[in-house]
């Protein structure tokens, strides 16, 4: 009798297997689940779980080999402990995101994160509290207002934090004062330094039937309605051209380069010495700016460049003018510096 080997027909077996029970017919090699017509009783025993496929395993997730290569399957895929349940049953389906944060959470990495978080948190207060703490505040500057009066403007006060000290603030509260400027805040450890400048008017520009006051920067002092208030030792501008002023702010100027250079030629002037000479400067026409000086001497800058070097020459030919005596005996006279490189007195009669 002609009889099947048990195992023949699927991968592995051979001839050397048992047979098969006799009421168990051979089944399909391509397709071993498949029930047998003649045998419907095999489907009772076996797992529900085979034809319903909801089982793990056929959630595993394989990877098939691409373009026909062999898969180098890791003799360990299914044994890792953390993808096995209890049950026994391999896990392969990804985490949702609140069940990865929840377990990131109660890792030891959280647990030091948040407590290296926490230390560092503590030590900035202490240092902030301890080793921040202003505990002196002066005054630099030469002005004829009390340090206290500064430090009351500035909002400063001793035990407060270094840390909250917003410089341009401090300035800005101490520029309030339209006779105060605050050029640095100088904050150290324990120590803050104002360093202040105090505005000293200079200059006289007249606008709208007012006169007002202005300091080498085009700071506005004091506005007057009394044109015939005297202004001794006060620089009358003229062609400044201004559009607008308030006090204890910068004046507007139609033309703002203007402003910079009146600026550039106020602050050498002081720099030189030679800002109580001057009585008067004329910026009507911006290439030929002229000055005056109490002895009655004329100026002749021409354009804005070289400001340094034209004020350098009107001070080098004036001392020459009083050292050969020429000066006083002309009577007045032009002093040319256009090209400061060769500077020219025109005596009045010339």
């Amino acid at each position: 009798m002609d009889t099947t080997r048990w195992g023949e027909g699927f991968p592995g077996g051979g001839s050397d297997s048992p047979p098969l029970p006799p009421d168990i017919p051979p089944q399909d090699a391509d397709n071993p689940f498949e029930e047998p017509e003649n045998a419907p009783e095999l489907r009772q025993q076996r797992s529900e779980s085979l034809y319903s496929r909801s089982a793990p395993f056929w959630e595993r997730i394989v990877e098939t080999p691409q373009d026909g290569k062999a898969y180098p399957q890791d003799p360990e895929y299914w044994n890792h402990a953390e993808d096995v349940g209890k049950d026994g049953l391999l896990r392969v389906e990804a985490l949702r995101p609140l069940e990865r944060i929840r377990g990131y959470l109660t890792s030891r990495n959280a647990i030091y994160l948040c407590a290296s978080v926490l230390v560092l948190v503590l030590l900035l207060l202490i240092g902030r509290s301890v080793f921040a703490t202003v505990r002196t505040i002066r005054v630099e500057g030469d002005t004829t207002f009390s340090s206290e009066y500064i430090i009351d403007l500035s909002g400063l006060e001793v035990g407060m934090s270094t840390f909250d000290i917003d410089e341009e603030l401090v300035m800005e509260r101490i520029g309030m004062e339209r006779y105060l400027r605050c050029t640095l805040v100088d904050v150290s450890l324990y120590t803050v330094t104002l360093h202040v400048r105090q505005r000293v008017p200079c200059c006289t520009v007249v606008h709208n039937g007012r006169r007002i006051t202005l300091d080498e920067r085009g700071w506005v002092l004091e506005i007057s309605q009394d044109m015939n208030a005297p202004a001794d030792g006060l620089i009358s501008v003229t062609g400044l051209d201004v559009q607008h002023c308030s006090l204890g702010q910068a004046v507007s100027l139609r033309r703002h380069s203007r402003l910079s250079v009146y600026t550039q030629i106020l602050i050498e002037l002081r720099a030189l010495g030679g800002l109580a000479l001057v009585t008067e400067l004329d910026m009507t026409t911006m290439d030929s700016i002229t000055l005056k000086t109490q002895e009655g001497l004329t100026i002749l800058m021409g354009d804005e460049t070289l400001i340094h070097e034209k004020i350098r020459a009107f001070m080098v030919v004036r001392e020459n003018l009083i050292q050969n005596a020429y000066y006083g005996q002309a009577n007045g006279g032009t002093i040319v510096v256009s090209d400061p490189t060769g500077p020219a007195y025109r005596p009045p009669d010339a």
